[in-house]
């Protein structure tokens, strides 16, 4: 282990660490909201433009498209230029083509919009969550990574809450300007208060005095190598090329996590972008339709602070299996309760705990695999192999309501999907995941 990743973990948190977490949390809550905003205007902007609902299909699948680029390509950039640059401006980014979104009058440019939210994003999220992990010490990464990325979920929330609200006083479109000129807000906020990556400074700046600033309030006394790099990362890989997370010892992680990453994006992003449709369509008002929304989301915040705490005490093999296959008894649950929202909101919240809360220890373990120079590429790949998922459960949504099945066989549907990912993360050796010296996950005699 080198040495200050050592210093970093044998250290209490410094306030300066507790404050990268609380604004990644705020970077994350915004990107939530953005992306799931479409689901709750869907409704209104169908009643508007004299539209079926299911014609969004391809709108709703938009920001899941870019976010597929945006991870691949720009988010890697973060290992080369820095993380707070690309944080800031992917920021920006998100916030023009939001307010953008309200001069849309059609389909087409209402998913080129959309389209450009996912780009941005894309590049965003994995960015946050690497620097914040190069902050954190192993023993709470898990958990402290998790509880960041849970704020997607409480943006996603928020979304839900303010809708009746926003859409009774604007209309449709101001959801859009609320959230775009949160998105700039947050941009100015981060460019003024959140510190680069104090990985990537030892890395590759050295000399900057950022560095010597962020070590005296982290680990006081510490000092690098004569060279301030060989001694500070003696075990990193010398490329910060995507192309270095398929090679050993990282590839069969890499494939394994993606692969989980994927199913579980489409059940998710399903469930996300048509819950409202759904449920309005089994009975519930258009307030209590968006309010299983919210369910949903509340139960993945819940779930993923609870698994990512048991990952943390390195049940990572039990933990993710298990929250698989109680998806799938979830998702068939459906079939068999009565669809009130009490019975059915129950189900939402435990549906919400084990795909929403996997998908954020995903990303926990992601960052427990692999070093701080391939971090940020190796979050985006993940994510990227995600969106094909996230692009497909929309599309596979809106068939299936166009051909008219009911809720509860749609919602059964994907009993398949978690029942193959309980399978795939039997593979996955994830025993000592989250524990300091940890090796990589899918490494024989790791587990």
């Amino acid at each position: 282990m080198n040495q200050l990743v050592a210093e970093i973990d044998r250290r209490p948190l410094s306030w300066l660490q507790i404050g990268v977490v609380l604004l990644s949390s705020l970077v994350a809550l915004i990107d939530g909201y953005d992306l799931a905003l479409i689901a709750f205007a869907v409704p209104s902007i169908a009643a508007s433009w004299k539209i079926e609902p299911h014609q969004f299909a391809y709108v709703m699948a938009a920001a899941h498209i870019g976010i597929v680029p945006g991870s691949m390509l720009l988010a890697p950039m973060a290992d080369r230029v820095g993380r707070k640059p690309v944080i800031v401006i992917s920021l920006l980014a998100a916030g023009l083509f939001t307010l953008g979104t309200v001069l849309a009058t059609d389909l087409i440019h209402l998913f080129a919009c959309r389209l450009m939210v996912g780009v941005a994003l894309g590049a965003c999220l994995p960015t946050a969550y690497a620097l914040t992990s190069d902050y954190l010490p192993a023993r709470r990464r898990a958990a402290l990574l998790t509880l960041m990325f849970c704020n997607i979920a409480v943006g996603g929330a928020i979304g839900g809450m303010l809708t009746p609200v926003l859409t009774a006083a604007f209309g449709w479109r101001g959801l859009f300007v609320f959230g775009g000129l949160l998105a700039v807000s947050v941009a100015a906020v981060v460019t003024w208060l959140l510190p680069e990556s104090v990985h990537f400074l030892a890395r590759h700046r050295p000399n900057d005095r950022r560095l010597g600033m962020i070590l005296a309030r982290i680990a006081p006394g510490f000092q690098l190598g004569r060279d301030r790099t060989d001694g500070a990362f003696s075990n990193a890989p010398l490329t910060t090329s995507a192309i270095a997370i398929w090679r050993a010892p990282y590839a069969a992680a890499a494939g394994l996590l993606c692969a989980l990453s994927v199913l579980n994006c489409l059940v998710l992003n399903l469930l996300v972008a048509w819950l409202p449709v759904l449920l309005s369509r089994t009975g519930w008002t258009s307030s209590a339709s968006s309010g299983g929304g919210v369910m949903l989301q509340i139960g993945s915040v819940l779930g993923g602070l609870g698994l990512s705490f048991l990952i943390d005490l390195g049940l990572g093999r039990l933990v993710v299996t298990g929250a698989f296959l109680t998806l799938a008894v979830g998702l068939g649950a459906f079939l068999i309760v009565p669809s009130d929202p009490l019975m059915w909101g129950v189900l939402l919240v435990l549906v919400g705990s084990v795909t929403g809360g996997s998908q954020f220890i995903l990303n926990a373990v992601t960052a427990s695999i692999f070093p701080s120079p391939l971090l940020a590429a190796a979050i985006g790949a993940v994510g990227a192999a995600g969106r094909a998922g996230a692009i497909v459960g929309p599309l596979v949504g809106g068939m299936l309501i166009a051909s008219g099945y009911g809720a509860a066989t749609i919602l059964a549907t994907l009993v398949p999907a978690a029942v193959v990912c309980v399978f795939i993360s039997l593979r996955l050796n994830l025993g000592r995941i989250g524990q300091p010296g940890a090796p990589p996950a899918s490494m024989p005699g790791t587990a």
